[in-house]
């Protein structure tokens, strides 16, 4: 052990500087990584509740007959989307309450002025990556599934959202919100 410890003052104090400064460059990136979390949660809702706003304003304004050419030509593998009749059975059991309020509020703000419109939004608990829509999702993209998509501890949410259409029916939504893990 005497030898790993320097004899010369400066040999210490050199030791000393070097040891502070990989704690402290191993505390930033621990912040660092607890922010990028956040923002990849915070990011991914904001653009899929803007996809799905979107979405909405066109259905909802599009004559009757090319609604299902319209729903049709927007689902695929990794979003869902389908109008129905009645509103649809919200399967997911473990349900995350704060982020679906939170994506509720930001869809009513943008899809109505008014708050008239009130989507019904089920988002699943943090699960692992490869969890059912999320499985699916890296199984047909081959550049996710070889870098795990926001890394190997990266997880997934299943986003489920219904909204009312004018003329009783529903058009419904169902993806993956990113989830990026733990900070280490």
């Amino acid at each position: 052990m005497k030898r790993l410890w320097p004899r010369s003052l400066f040999g210490q104090t050199l030791l000393v500087l070097l040891a502070g400064l990989i704690v402290s460059q191993l505390f930033g990136a621990w912040i660092y990584s607890m922010d990028r979390s956040q923002i990849v949660r915070a990011v991914g809702g904001t653009v899929i509740a803007q996809r799905i706003v979107n979405l909405t304003r066109l259905v909802a304004e599009a004559p009757a007959d090319w609604r299902a050419r319209i729903v049709a030509a927007s689902s695929d593998d990794t979003f869902t989307v389908a109008l129905a009749v009645e509103l649809p059975a919200a399967p997911l059991a473990d349900a995350d309450a704060p982020t679906a309020d939170a994506l509720r509020e930001l869809l009513v703000e943008q899809l109505s002025a008014d708050g008239s419109i009130v989507p019904q939004v089920v988002v699943s608990a943090p699960r692992g990556m490869l969890a059912g829509l999320a499985e699916r999702m890296l199984a047909n993209n081959p550049m996710a599934r070889d870098f795990g998509g926001l890394g190997p501890f990266a997880g997934f949410r299943e986003l489920q959202v219904a909204v009312p259409l004018a003329d009783g029916r529903w058009l419904s939504f169902t993806t993956a919100l990113p989830d990026s893990g733990g900070a280490f």
